[in-house]
């Protein structure tokens, strides 16, 4: 099943060194949250002119926000979730890997 986007109040948190959103897989019912975690050392390759700082972090996932939610659509079709959790959660970790 494909991932969709789940709106939250909190829609991203930027961490010590990765940005985290909620995305759910498609048409479950119950609602099946997935943690995804972008590294910053991904987004700065996404955009190597920025410099290697949080605002910069921010303003890169921004505008590369449908590209990141679609590779990991795309990972978690082929590989599923991580093994790791977050808040009792899965987990999928977008890696530049995994950026077309």
């Amino acid at each position: 099943m494909p991932l969709a986007k789940h709106e939250t109040e909190i829609d991203e948190t930027y961490e010590d060194d990765r940005v985290g959103f909620w995305m759910t897989v498609a048409e479950t019912d119950p609602v099946e949250p997935i943690r995804i975690f972008v590294p910053y050392s991904t987004l700065e390759q996404l955009d190597p002119s920025q410099p290697r700082d949080l605002q910069a972090a921010a303003k890169i996932f921004a505008a590369n926000r449908e590209r990141i939610e679609n590779a990991a659509g795309t990972k978690y079709d082929k590989e599923g979730v991580s093994d790791e959790k977050y808040q009792g959660r899965p987990i999928l970790i977008v890696s530049s890997d995994d950026l077309p």
